[in-house]
């Protein structure tokens, strides 16, 4: 009896070790993915910085007659190497900062899910790589394209869609990679919607390595009927604030303030409203996303809904490029 116990454990083992192999095999696939976008943007990039630079012999011949009835044009009567210089200025400006900021975003309603199918190697919308399903997600199963109203009151959805994430009492995951890592004064968001906090569910979000850097999960490992933050530089430990709710929507933003860390900050909206703030360690470079025995596949109020994606720059990153690009403009209508 013994010996048989000893061949199932082995056993086990085996398929466990194989799950994982399988995994990662799959995170290195996506990975290869990534890198092959990445050259097509940089590819991209070269052919667009004829265009940025194409602005300073745009702008650079610059004329008018000074007076102190017009005194903007007395700005015009610099030399012609002033102009060419000042023309430059703007336009490293407005073309430098747009290429400081990788943009992405995607949601349930977007092209390949609009078919209702959620399958592993999609990759809708733009600036994301394509999702690596873990070895016990399966389309249409464990990962769905639905709406959160399923769960309860409340939604999150775009087009009556979102990304439905359930299990059977197994583990179910799945990771995305951004296309290369957060970047100082970008910001990733997401919104995450539930009801019951049976099992463990929620999200990791990972940096260099797939190191966790922060992580909000629902249920807390299966020990505690909680929403719990772990992982994080500050700001580790219980959420709950004013308790249950069975529309409960957090939204989560992860600021990159530093090449070596960021800010964290998740508002809970529905039937209780809340913020809650702290710091993390390192620089957001991919998200994982998880159920865990938390019976989704029997009871809907039991799974968990992920959507709107997205990554985009601070807003003085975009003051500052639309500034320059205005600037731009006001000098080119001097002219006449």
């Amino acid at each position: 009896m013994e010996k048989i116990q000893q061949q199932q454990h082995t056993s086990f083992t085996d398929d466990t070790r194989l799950d994982q192999l399988n995994r990662t095999l799959r995170e290195k696939e996506n990975q290869i993915i990534d890198l092959k976008q990445k050259l097509k943007l940089m590819q991209q990039s070269i052919w667009d910085l004829p265009i940025c630079w194409g602005l300073i012999f745009v702008y650079a011949p610059l004329n008018g007659t000074c007076s102190k009835n017009n005194p903007q044009k007395c700005f015009m009567k610099m030399t012609t190497p002033l102009k060419l210089g000042f023309a430059a200025a703007l336009a490293a400006m407005s073309c430098g900062m747009s290429f400081a900021a990788t943009l992405a975003s995607d949601n349930a309603a977007n092209s390949p899910y609009s078919s209702g199918n959620w399958t592993n190697g999609d990759n809708g919308g733009t600036g994301f790589g394509a999702w690596v399903f873990g070895g016990n997600t399966v389309s249409g199963t464990t990962a769905k394209i639905a709406s959160s109203t399923l769960n309860g009151p409340g939604s999150i959805d775009v087009s009556g869609s979102s990304f439905q994430l359930l299990d059977s009492g197994n583990l179910v995951d799945m990771f995305r990679y951004l296309q290369g890592d957060l970047s100082v004064g970008q910001t990733f968001s997401l919104d995450m919607k539930v009801n019951f906090r049976s099992g463990w569910k929620g999200i990791n979000v990972r940096g260099a390595g797939d190191v966790s850097l922060f992580q909000l999960e629902v249920g807390n490992g299966g020990f505690g009927d909680d929403y719990y933050v772990k992982n994080a530089a500050t700001g580790n430990g219980s959420i709950n604030n004013n308790g249950y709710s069975n529309n409960t929507e957090f939204n989560i933003a992860m600021t990159q303030t530093s090449a070596g860390g960021g800010s964290w900050v998740i508002n809970r909206t529905g039937g209780v409203t809340s913020t809650t703030t702290g710091t993390y360690t390192g620089a957001v470079s991919s998200i994982d996303l998880y159920s865990g025995w938390a019976g989704g596949v029997t009871s809907p109020e039991n799974t968990i809904f992920y959507n709107n994606f997205a990554v985009v720059p601070e807003p003085a990153t975009i003051g500052m490029l639309l500034g320059g690009a205005g600037l731009l403009a006001f000098v080119r209508r001097r002219r006449a």
